[in-house]
């Protein structure tokens, strides 16, 4: 009966979204909750690394009142702008997902490693865990992953996937920097048994003043030919060890093409702040309302979110949606 309910809601939500209409009787099926807002890591083109917000670590308590809120959420993303296995109840969180029969995918940098919590992954079946890795080598990587230790990270992530039948994938925010690692990063991946790389162009600056100055030296230009060139040679190494390579297009909006998030999920910080997209990701540029103060359904079809809503339809966007729609 679940299962039946979820893909009539499903419908409803494509169909609200397909119309973009400003009311949505349907809560999403879809969500990204955020674990935690600190990062071990301070990479120079993540908003993280140059904020000042106090530690917010979510508790299972309030995870249980977040998910309650959601009879029938289908997957959670269990990711924000931190590192989620900073969370020191993330095995509970996960749990969690599992007595709900909630599907759940979260990115990690890969240097924590605790038995118990990847024990507890293993678990679950029902989980893919990508790993953020923007260099084949030592160097280049502790370069842009700034605090990282290149060696853990490998020695971590082979033991994680070792005996391990989850799915696992590579995640890549391809820059300037590491514009010549694309090929290498197969290589790696195919000697670690990862079957997935995923290539994202895009760099979001989250109208960051420091994070804008520094990806300014760092992002390429729409028509910058070595991308292309640098891509597709990478496209026919992963083609041959049979590896799956993809290039990562979501944030690549248009008149035509509108965001689908206001109609169809949102974000959920770790302090409960409702926040529209895992792009902003960050209650401080917008808040449409707190899941602990105020139920979300309320806060889903409120005037501030319909409001929105009508902003991405006529295209009237805010500053802070400019950048994923090339407008600046």
């Amino acid at each position: 009966m679940k299962s039946v309910r979820r893909k009539l809601i499903g419908l409803g939500l494509r169909f609200s979204n397909h119309f973009k209409f400003s009311y949505i009787p349907f809560s999403p099926l879809h969500l990204d909750i955020e674990p935690i807002n600190i990062c071990n890591f301070k990479c120079n083109y993540c908003k993280v690394t140059y904020w000042n917000k106090d530690k917010e670590e979510l508790n299972l308590q309030n995870f249980i009142k977040i998910l309650d809120q959601f009879p029938h959420l289908k997957s959670v993303k269990l990711q924000g702008l931190g590192e989620p296995l900073l969370n020191k109840e993330f095995s509970k969180l996960v749990v969690e997902c599992r007595k709900r029969d909630i599907y759940l995918e979260f990115f990690t940098n890969g240097s924590i490693y605790k038995q118990e919590v990847w024990d507890t992954i293993n678990e679950t079946k029902k989980v893919n865990v990508i790993f953020s890795i923007d260099a084949a080598t030592k160097e280049k990587f502790e370069r842009i992953r700034i605090k990282s230790n290149f060696e853990k990270i490998i020695s971590n992530i082979e033991k994680i996937i070792k005996n391990n039948e989850q799915k696992y994938s590579f995640w890549t925010v391809v820059n300037k920097e590491n514009l010549t690692e694309l090929s290498e990063i197969i290589l790696l991946a195919k000697q670690l048994g990862i079957p997935k790389v995923t290539f994202q162009t895009f760099l979001s600056d989250w109208k960051n003043t420091e994070v804008q100055k520094f990806n300014q030296t760092i992002s390429f230009d729409k028509k910058f030919d070595e991308l292309k060139r640098t891509i597709k040679k990478a496209q026919g190494i992963a083609k041959k060890y049979e590896i799956k390579l993809d290039v990562y297009k979501g944030n690549f909006l248009s008149k035509e093409n509108k965001c689908v998030w206001p109609f169809t999920s949102a974000f959920i910080a770790s302090n409960g702040d409702v926040v529209p997209c895992c792009v902003i990701s960050d209650s401080d540029v917008i808040s449409m309302g707190n899941v602990f103060q105020t139920p979300f359904k309320q806060i889903w079809n409120s005037k501030k979110y319909i409001d929105f809503r009508k902003s991405i339809k006529h295209h009237q966007l805010n500053d802070f949606c400019k950048s994923c729609y090339g407008e600046n």
